[in-house]
C-alpha cells in the first residue's frame, strides 16, 4: 500500500521546504501543485529537488485556481494514474497544506484510524486554542450546516489535513464544483451521501493561527455544499477527466525519483 502526499502551494516560499523535508519522512511520494505562485516557492522546490534523492513531482499552474482548483488538478492527475495502474484505489493520499500549520508527524496516527476503522477518508480535527472567536463561530456554523447536508455529524469541515483512499478521487471529481475553498465542505457532503465512511474525530494540534478565508467563503461554501447534495441526489455527474483539461494550463512538470 503506497502513501502519497498532495501539497497545494501558493506563495509559501518561507515555509515550503520545512514542510517537504518533514513530510517525506512519512510518505512514499509527494505531488506538489504550485497554484500560480509569484514568489520564490517554485525556485526553492526545484533547488531542493536537485539536492539529494526525492520522490517528488512538481506541477506548476500558469494562473492561480484557488485551493480547490489546485486540489482537483492533483486529484485528476492521480485518477489518471489509477487508470494507468501506477496507483491503486486502496493506496492512501495525504492532503496537507504548505503553511506549516499542520504537522506531518500526525500522519501515522491518522493513517492508523483510516485503516483500523476501515474508512474511506479521515480529516484531522484541529484544536482551536490559538484561533480567534470569530473563526470558531464561523467554523461551527459551517460544520453544523454541512452536517445537515451530509446526514452525518462533523466537527471541523474546513480542516485542510485529510487522509483518504485513492478510491474517493473519482466521486469527488464527478460531483464537486471546487471554487476557492469549497472542496473541503463539498467532500463532506458528497462522500457520505454516496455511502463512503468518513470521520473527523481525530484531534491534532495547530501551532499557530493563519487564515486566508473571508466571510463570503462561508456563504459560497454553504451554497456549493447544497449544490453537491443536489448533484449527488440527482446523479448529475461531470466526467472525472474533465479536470485534466486544466493540464493545458500546466507550465511544467518536474520529477525526480528516489
Amino acid at each position: 500500500m503506497k502513501t502519497l502526499a498532495l501539497v497545494p502551494v501558493f506563495n509559501e516560499a518561507p515555509n515550503i521546504l520545512y514542510v517537504l523535508a518533514d513530510l517525506e519522512r512519512f510518505v512514499d511520494e509527494i505531488l506538489i501543485v504550485n497554484d500560480g505562485s509569484w514568489d520564490e516557492s517554485e525556485d526553492r522546490v526545484l533547488e531542493w529537488m536537485g539536492q539529494g534523492e526525492h520522490n517528488v513531482e512538481l506541477i506548476t499552474l500558469k494562473r492561480n485556481l484557488g485551493m480547490s482548483g489546485a486540489m482537483l488538478t492533483g486529484f485528476a492527475l492521480l485518477q489518471k494514474r489509477i487508470a494507468e495502474k501506477t496507483l491503486m484505489e486502496d493506496d492512501i493520499i495525504i492532503k496537507i497544506d504548505a503553511d506549516r500549520q499542520l504537522k506531518p508527524s500526525d500522519i501515522p496516527s491518522l493513517k492508523k484510524v483510516l485503516i483500523q476503522e476501515n474508512l474511506a477518508l479521515v480529516r484531522a480535527r484541529r484544536k482551536f486554542s490559538k484561533y480567534p472567536k470569530y473563526k470558531l463561530l464561523g467554523n461551527k456554523l459551517m460544520s453544523a450546516v454541512v452536517s445537515l447536508l451530509a446526514g452525518q455529524r462533523f466537527w471541523d469541515v474546513e480542516s485542510g489535513f485529510v487522509v483518504m483512499r485513492a478510491s474517493t478521487l473519482r466521486p469527488l471529481l464527478q460531483y464537486s464544483t471546487g471554487y476557492r475553498y469549497s472542496l473541503a465542505d463539498e467532500l463532506s457532503v458528497i462522500l457520505p451521501r454516496l455511502g463512503y465512511s468518513i470521520s473527523d474525530e481525530p484531534l491534532v494540534d495547530v501551532p499557530y493561527f493563519r487564515s486566508n478565508t473571508h466571510v463570503r467563503d462561508v456563504f459560497v461554501n454553504i451554497v456549493l455544499g447544497f449544490v453537491s447534495l443536489v448533484r449527488v441526489s440527482l446523479k448529475i455527474k461531470s466526467k472525472p477527466n474533465r479536470r485534466l483539461e486544466i493540464g493545458k494550463r500546466l507550465k511544467q512538470t518536474k520529477r525526480k525519483s528516489a
